[in-house]
Parts: C-alpha cells; sequence; structure tokens
C-alpha cells in the first residue's frame, strides 16, 4: 500500500514541478504550491490505480483531503477559521474524490 502511495504522490508532484519550474523558474512559492497539489492529487488517486490494496478508499481520500487543506492554509498564512474552511473543503474534494476523479484528465 505505501509503495502505491509513494510513487502515485511523487510521480504526479514530479511530473506537475517540473512544468512549473520550467515555465515559472525562479517562483518557489508557486513551486511549492503545485509540488503539493501533485502530492495531493497522487495521494487521493492512488486508491483508484489499485483499488484492491486499500480496505477503506473513501476514508482515506478523505483523510488527505482534509490534510491538504490544513497544510494550504498553513502554507498560505490563513487564519484558523480560513484554515478549518480549506481543511473541509480539502475533505470534500477527497471525499468525492471517485466520483470526479474518473472525469479528470490524467497524463
Amino acid at each position: 500500500m505505501l509503495k502505491v502511495i509513494f510513487f502515485s504522490s511523487l510521480g504526479f508532484a514530479i511530473f506537475a514541478s517540473f512544468f512549473s519550474l520550467l515555465f515559472y523558474f525562479g517562483d518557489w512559492q508557486r513551486l511549492g504550491f503545485i509540488f503539493v497539489l501533485g502530492l495531493f492529487l497522487g495521494l487521493i488517486a492512488a486508491p483508484e490505480f489499485e483499488p484492491k490494496v486499500f480496505k477503506h478508499p473513501t476514508s482515506f481520500q478523505l483523510f488527505g483531503g482534509l490534510v491538504f487543506g490544513l497544510i494550504l492554509g498553513i502554507f498560505f498564512n490563513l487564519d484558523t477559521p480560513s484554515i478549518i474552511a480549506m481543511s473541509a473543503i480539502g475533505a470534500l474534494l477527497g471525499g468525492t474524490a471517485s466520483f470526479w476523479l474518473k472525469h479528470a484528465l490524467l497524463p
């Protein structure tokens, strides 16, 4: 399970960061945001790639989205209510990932 999560998250993060680094070199805050966004997409996509490995894929995706929202809120130095809102939005995106991820164009 950890191998699937690791390769999926790192693969998405490196792929997205490469283009950000190539076209926006020197904008380190953007690069960090794109890297974390790639990690998030890889994290929530991992149960869709290997569904038999995960016992509770929706819970895993929901928790991943919650943590992603928390990290983004802290990354952008938001106040506490905004961090909570970002976490809730991330949890909503993670919890519904099995519905919308199959429509996303992934590399």
